[in-house]
């Protein structure tokens, strides 16, 4: 046998049998996991939809800075082989100089690893995100000239 629950009629106070209607005390009941199951699957989806531009923009964001990293480090190198071009001699005599690029840092060491040649190693520096260049140039004694022997990134 089916149970029948006595229900009020919305038009009037007359109670109403029928097999499919939920009485008032049980429809709040049921209403309850039903909004906290929806609620919980929209949560879901937020923060997963957060979770992954979060990461796709951080993504991007890291190539950016090693990009600006690898600019500086550049531009430390040129500017040691402006100053070498200046000044045959020129070291940084076992220490190094550090030179602003925008908002990134280039540091650069400058010595003679052997005679007539000049090591420039310039580091940079992009908030966490570092880079570091080695160009080795050899000076021709007649003339002066810089010619590049190799230029290339080098592990930190």
């Amino acid at each position: 046998m089916i149970p029948r629950f006595q229900i009020l009629n919305s038009n009037s106070n007359i109670i109403l049998n029928s097999r499919f209607q939920i009485p008032n005390s049980i429809r709040g009941i049921t209403a309850l996991p039903t909004i906290l199951i929806i609620s919980g699957i929209v949560a879901e989806i937020a923060i997963t939809g957060v979770l992954i531009s979060y990461l796709l923009s951080s993504s991007g964001f890291g190539a950016r800075l090693s990009a600006e990293a690898w600019a500086a480090a550049r531009a430390g190198v040129n500017d040691a082989v402006i100053k070498v071009a200046r000044d045959k001699n020129f070291t940084t005599g076992g220490g190094d100089y550090t030179i602003s690029v925008g908002n990134n840092t280039a540091t650069i060491v400058v010595d003679e690893p052997s005679s007539g040649k000049k090591r420039i190693r310039s580091t940079g520096a992009a908030k966490i995100f570092s880079k570091k260049i080695e160009a080795i140039y050899s000076i021709d004694t007649t003339t002066g000239k810089l010619i590049m022997e190799s230029y290339g990134e080098i592990p930190l």
